[in-house]
């Protein structure tokens, strides 16, 4: 279950007031372990430590570079039949580029590029 900043707060601050998680816990409907963890995230960080923090990664290491991105809509514009993903592939593979087909629908989508 997923709770939000103000109610483990409040959760926290009762515990610390009364001292007994066991309580605590039922007053609340939560796991003591709960409580215990998040005890341990406001004794180390106080209020900002209790705060939900994106689990979304600052760097994404597989994405693909810009310029390879800049090279597949390059092709993908120099064709001007038969545009699909597959010709493009093609296209690329000419110039000892080597990306696979869902990469390079991905990097088209993303362009807003579309067969």
């Amino acid at each position: 279950m997923r709770y939000d900043d103000e109610f483990r707060l409040i959760v926290t601050r009762y515990f610390l007031k009364t001292g007994d998680v066991r309580y605590t816990s039922k007053k609340y409907n939560i796991p003591v372990s709960t409580i215990y963890k998040w005890y341990e995230k406001y004794r180390k960080g106080g209020e900002n430590g209790l705060r939900k923090k994106s689990t979304r990664p600052n760097t994404s290491p597989n994405k693909t570079c810009d310029e390879l991105e800049r090279l597949v809509v390059g092709a993908w514009l120099e064709i001007k039949t038969r545009r699909n993903y597959v010709n493009v592939k093609k296209k690329l593979d000419d110039r000892n580029i080597k990306l696979s087909l869902p990469t390079i629908k991905k990097i088209l989508n993303r362009k807003n590029h579309m067969s």
